[in-house]
């Protein structure tokens, strides 16, 4: 997982990268952790780049995304968000959702 601290970071991130993972979360956000827990595991079986990035420091990213409540995990195809899931979800369901995308 890489973590995210800016818009410009990110955007040159998307630049090399035709998908994605973005992950919303902030630090002291308990489901959170555990959503991490499942990219993590996520991470070991795609090749797609998980990108974290914490709402308490990036909110103007986080409110360009409409990100509204935590944990927030985007698919993101050519800068564009294919599929938002909010709450928690899986490792094997967000897979089957990068498949399709």
């Amino acid at each position: 997982m890489v973590d995210i601290h800016g818009k410009k970071e990110l955007t040159n991130f998307m630049k090399t990268n035709k998908r994605c993972v973005l992950s919303f979360h902030g630090m002291n956000c308990t489901p959170c952790k555990f959503q991490e827990r499942e990219l993590l595991q996520l991470e070991k079986l795609v090749d797609v780049p998980i990108l974290r990035i914490d709402v308490e420091t990036n909110t103007k990213l986080s409110q360009e995304y409409g990100v509204t409540s935590i944990p927030v995990t985007m698919i993101i195809k050519n800068s564009e968000v294919q599929k938002s899931l909010i709450g928690l979800y899986k490792f094997f369901i967000i897979k089957k959702l990068l498949e399709g995308v």
